[in-house]
């Protein structure tokens, strides 16, 4: 699981002046409102006795313990120990990051050091008055949550699952279209000339067959952005306009996968709209509707994690399984980059560089653009203090402000070591700083400079 990014912890109606526990990514997780309203998120269990903390009780910016009453920050310090001075060696617990988008509390639960609120999903049609919103509690389902993140890869299901709903036999047959980016995958197809499904007969603002695009999207770590587009036949397609005019009806679902465990899963979902937008009544249908939809999913995914575990020959991939792979390879490929587990890996190399790119604007007129390189690699340890010595030669080195960052003379890996080369700005999730995948058009100078920077002090 990729640690280093934002997951739902809690609807933000959940979390109120009573301490809340959950588990996130393995970890026991307890959230709490502070004086100003904020919401806080350390690790549940008290330093002292292991008790919960989640049975203890709110005091202003703090939380304290119900069983001897020590009292933490937000940022999981122990300030308070009654009954006797000072504070002991290792009272300290750990603290989260933690924000608030969209009526959700979102945590992060990787290196607090990396976490900016600002590289939470952006949505912009959120709070506009002219979108509906409605939404329904979270759901847990008891499968790891690459099963769901594949489920919401593949349109295809939908006439197989929810024939009575979002699908129908217009939805079996028709080929799929795959579009990798830096932030994930998106699987889209265009399904024509055909009669509107049951879910959306009572929403589509005209009469007749319909043009309809199927958008699944899928982003890093599991954020699921999928797209119901309906336009009167004969105006849809891969080569249409995207200004769809009055007549057509725009849904937009937003899924968000929180892993509890590996084989346990919660799922945050809301749904905006660009019809109808006051109708409370409406609202409630839908999300009614969604729900019993997404049962359907949680019943069968329940089941296909059922059948993984028992079934002892391997399973088989079809046509449709191909952007559910690309998702899960591209996924792990970043959980490897981040997840660096510095007790196997050392740094064997190290280097910053800073240039300058110069290109062309809209209109014509020359600028330049600054480009910045932070690039690392690792091989398996041999010594421990072979690392030490050259971990402490490169912060020397940084700090004599050297644009090119190395270690001393490379050594000579033992036999059956692999080197393991990271490149620091493709590890921010859609954020590259150049790339032959996703071109210049990606480029991020902000968030590369402060990978140089960082690189230039650590």
């Amino acid at each position: 699981m990729l640690r280093n990014a934002w997951y739902v912890a809690a609807w933000a109606d959940e979390i109120d002046e009573r301490p809340v526990e959950r588990q996130i990514l393995g970890d026991a997780v307890v959230l709490w409102r502070k004086a100003d309203g904020d919401p806080a998120a350390v690790s549940a269990f008290c330093s002292h006795r292991r008790l919960s903390l989640a049975r203890g009780q709110v005091l202003g910016d703090r939380i304290a313990c119900g069983y001897h009453g020590l009292q933490f920050a937000a940022d999981g310090r122990c300030v308070t120990v009654p009954c006797q001075q000072g504070v002991p060696k290792g009272a300290d617990i750990r603290g989260y990051p933690v924000a608030q988008r969209y009526g959700l509390v979102w945590i992060w639960m990787g290196d607090a050091a990396l976490a900016d609120p600002a590289t939470i999903i952006h949505i912009a049609e959120w709070g506009s008055p002219a979108w509906g919103y409605n939404r329904g509690a979270s759901m847990v389902y008891d499968c790891n949550y690459l099963l769901i993140t594949d489920n919401l890869l593949d349109p295809s299901h939908v006439a197989w699952v929810h024939p009575t709903s979002f699908g129908g036999s217009s939805c079996e047959a028709v080929p799929m279209r795959i579009r990798e980016a830096p932030s994930g995958y998106t699987v889209s197809r265009w399904i024509m000339d055909a009669p509107v499904t049951p879910f959306y007969r009572d929403l589509v603002p005209f009469a007749g067959h319909a043009d309809r695009l199927q958008h699944y999207e899928v982003r890093y770590p599991a954020h699921a952005v999928i797209k119901a587009v309906f336009v009167p036949a004969g105006q849809g397609g891969d080569d249409a306009q995207t200004d769809w005019g009055k007549d057509a009806f725009l849904m937009d679902s937003y899924n968000f996968i929180t892993p509890e465990t590996e084989s346990r899963s919660r799922y945050y979902w809301f749904q905006l709209r660009n019809v109808r937008p006051d109708d409370a009544h409406l609202s409630q249908a839908m999300s009614a509707a969604v729900l019993s939809a997404f049962s359907e999913d949680l019943a069968v995914l329940n089941e296909v994690q059922r059948g993984m575990d028992t079934c002892q020959d391997p399973h088989i991939s079809i046509a449709t399984d191909a952007g559910p792979l690309r998702y899960r390879h591209r996924l792990g490929q970043l959980i490897a980059a981040f997840e660096i587990d510095l007790t196997v890996w050392e740094v064997e190399r190290f280097i910053a560089n800073k240039w300058e790119m110069g290109s062309k604007d809209a209109n014509d007129k020359p600028q330049v653009t600054p480009l910045f390189q932070v690039k690392a690699w690792f091989r398996r340890k041999v010594m421990v203090a072979a690392v030490i010595d050259e971990l402490a030669a490169l912060k020397a080195e940084a700090k004599a402000g050297a644009k090119v960052l190395s270690f001393p003379k490379r050594k000579a890996a033992p036999a059956g070591n692999h080197m393991l080369e990271l490149s620091i700005p493709d590890l921010h999730m859609g954020k590259l700083a150049w790339s032959k995948e996703t071109g210049w058009e990606d480029y991020d100078s902000k968030i590369a400079e402060r990978c140089f920077e960082d690189a230039q002090t650590t």
